[in-house]
């Protein structure tokens, strides 16, 4: 795992420097492994889904999506319902929590 430490300083509405800093855990992954993606709905609403990479470059006319969809509780990023679906040569593949 990478660290990355970040500090922004900005004048506040007296003129004083404030300062807030974080850290920012940082996982380095395979290219055939599942990673987080993040999304606004109609709604506004923030969700997040499982993706999972084509294993070969797209082809002009663009890559087809395979969505999964579980009920029942399980989250998407629940590990064993992501890596039961393996990488396809031409299409992304998306787990998503009903």
């Amino acid at each position: 795992m990478l660290q990355v430490t970040a500090t922004v300083a900005y004048p506040d509405e007296g003129g004083r420097t404030v300062e807030a800093g974080w850290t920012l855990p940082l996982v380095c992954r395979a290219a055939t492994d599942a990673f987080k993606l993040t999304f606004s709905d109609y709604d506004d609403s923030v969700h997040y889904t499982m993706v999972r990479r084509p294993r070969l470059t797209c082809p002009p006319e663009g890559c087809m999506m395979v969505t999964t969809l579980h009920g029942a509780g399980v989250e998407a990023s629940n590990g064993a319902w992501t890596s039961a679906y393996d990488q396809r040569d031409t299409a992304w593949v998306r787990a998503l929590s009903v």
